[in-house]
């Protein structure tokens, strides 16, 4: 069965917005350039998934997609779930019926971690799901199979949203606690753990960088 992983973006202008304290507009939007190139070079690699799709209005997020060999489909609305809506339908107009959806901000995402979920996913034929954000009001990752089970509720309180959905859609569901597919970064505090808790890896050694111009830009 063909399986895509959907990865909606912000545009770039307005992303990561809570990082402001610290960051300036072009920082914040390296960091977001750089964690989406972490995600989709990790999804590349991934044999199982059919399609990566990358769903944005900014043609800065079509151009990184096109380097990663990725689907890109123009969404003019703003938020998660109107992207989502958009490649459900892609994905139904090209014969997939199971998706998942991951945001570009995991730095710790881990393709051991995803193939798990799915190997576990697909032994039902009515399946979801889920992962939590560490803060429990986000959801980290989302599978459907097959789609459309439900319409995404992401922005408020989006994990016990799902969660609600899930359970009205009789589909077999899968609660997953993994610290890494949990870690995000919305916050500056976010940015600190992750450099604390991953200090040898190369996303973090690019924080570093951005985040040491934006303490010198400060003082």
């Amino acid at each position: 069965m063909k399986v895509a992983a959907v990865v909606p973006v912000k545009n770039f202008d307005t992303s990561k917005s809570r990082l402001s304290p610290l960051l300036n507009s072009n920082q914040r939007i390296a960091i977001s350039q750089v964690m989406m190139k972490h995600t989709l070079s990790i999804l590349s690699k991934i044999t199982f998934i059919s399609s990566v799709i990358v769903v944005s209005c900014d043609n800065r997020v079509r151009k990184i997609a096109d380097t990663f060999g990725a689907d890109f489909v123009y969404e003019r609305e703003t938020g998660v779930n109107a992207a989502v809506r958009t490649a459900d339908l892609f994905c139904l107009e090209k014969d997939i019926h199971s998706n998942m959806v991951i945001p570009i901000d995991l730095c710790t995402l881990n393709p051991d971690d995803i193939k798990l979920i799915f190997i576990h996913s697909m032994k039902f034929q009515k399946s979801i799901a889920l992962c939590p954000s560490s803060r429990r009001d986000g959801t980290n990752f989302l599978f459907r199979t097959p789609l459309p089970l439900f319409e995404t509720s992401y922005e408020n309180n989006s994990y016990y949203n799902h969660l609600f959905s899930a359970m009205k859609s009789n589909a077999h569901i899968t609660i997953i606690n993994s610290d890494r597919l949990e870690r995000d970064i919305d916050t500056i505090q976010d940015m600190i753990d992750v450099i604390s808790l991953y200090p040898t890896s190369n996303l973090v050694e690019v924080f570093k960088i951005i985040m040491a111009k934006g303490h010198e830009l400060n003082h």
